[in-house]
């Protein structure tokens, strides 16, 4: 899914954005490529995430990968609220078990 959000990559005068390699995210986007994948594909979002809010990464991305599972959870961290995967312990756990 296409990154919108970059932050501290304020703009050099005379910079070609494209071109930028600390930009470079800004404008890669693997969403049709998404379908390709057959695997069993786990993806994990945390509802208060500020950068990968679930609608708009999570949740769309679950949908265009046929064989996700996709676990949520509440983390009050926001989007370093990774540190708090033991939340969803069991989930992964019954995911991996499944594998």
């Amino acid at each position: 899914l296409r990154q919108v959000q970059a932050a501290g990559n304020e703009g050099k005068a005379g910079d070609d954005e494209e071109h930028r390699p600390d930009m470079a995210v800004l404008h890669y986007d693997i969403e049709d490529k998404l379908a390709d994948i057959k695997a069993k594909t786990l993806i994990i979002a945390i509802n208060q995430d500020q950068y990968f809010p679930p609608e708009l990464d999570g949740i769309p991305m679950s949908k265009m990968i046929e064989n996700s599972t996709l676990i949520r959870f509440d983390s009050e961290l926001g989007h370093v609220g990774s540190n708090e995967i033991y939340k969803i312990e069991k989930e992964i756990k019954e995911f991996m078990d499944s594998l």
